[in-house]
């Protein structure tokens, strides 16, 4: 697993977990944050009678920084067409290897992550924090094989019921051989989830493996441009990942750093 130190993706209504890394809002929460008049409804608890007292009499309420967490749903794709390549050189290989790392660091920030591997089948693991759900979606990755064909928005429709919108997905896949990824994508976004696509591209271990020309690359690689430029279009993070590129830099790549 690479090390990574920020994976610069946080969810944008994080949930409420005592203890969780503060997210700097105002909410129920233990550290201060800052002080406002009183409102309709907040209780007599907040009330800061010193600072009412230095407002001739304005009642003024304490705000604390909301402790929350994120949820994380990592998606990777294990369609017969990820294990296009070398053996230890293919999509498949650097997805797992990719979720197995952002799992990591988003356990160590005290997120919660949840896990689905599509392929013939749709193989999930429910979202839940620490050390244990590490060593469970590692098991699950381990054991990821390529095969099948299930079209992304088979997933997606099915996984978006049961996470909270504005939640952090990330799909690791080849976007090869799927009419139903921009759809897919297009869904996800209109329900105001935070989408992030790294892509190891088949194409460039097939070339690298000189089993496509020149010729045959440059077409097929123009098809793909199109298509990650029409997934930036509908507000994803997309990231063509080159197979030597780190997963950090993939990361900041895909969010223009």
């Amino acid at each position: 697993m690479e090390d990574i130190k920020d994976a610069m993706i946080k969810s944008r209504v994080p949930k409420i977990f005592t203890g969780a890394v503060n997210i700097r809002n105002p909410g129920e929460g233990s550290n201060f944050y800052n002080l406002r008049e009183y409102l309709p409804g907040d209780p007599i608890r907040k009330v800061n009678w010193k600072a009412t007292a230095r407002q001739d009499g304005k009642m003024m309420v304490n705000e604390f920084e909301r402790d929350a967490v994120s949820d994380v749903i990592i998606l990777v794709d294990s369609r017969a067409v990820s294990e296009t390549g070398p053996v230890s050189r293919n999509s498949l290989v650097y997805s797992t290897r990719a979720a197995a790392s952002l799992t990591q660091h988003f356990l160590s920030r005290r997120d919660s992550v949840g896990l689905v591997v599509y392929g013939d089948e749709i193989v999930s693991v429910d979202r839940d924090t620490g050390k244990k759900q590490l060593y469970v979606i590692l098991t699950k990755l381990a054991g990821a094989m390529a095969k099948g064909n299930t079209p992304l928005k088979i997933v997606t429709t099915r996984i978006m019921p049961h996470i909270h919108r504005g939640s952090p997905i990330i799909i690791l896949s080849p976007l090869e051989d799927d009419p139903t990824i921009v759809d897919a994508v297009r869904d996800l976004r209109a329900r105001n989830f935070e989408v992030t696509v790294l892509s190891p591209s088949s194409l460039e271990f097939e070339f690298d493996a000189r089993r496509i020309d020149r010729t045959g690359y440059e077409v097929l690689k123009t098809e793909r441009d199109i298509l990650m430029t029409e997934l930036r279009g509908l507000g994803a993070y997309v990231m063509d990942w080159e197979p030597d590129m780190l997963l950090f830099t993939a990361l900041a790549g895909a969010r223009g750093f």
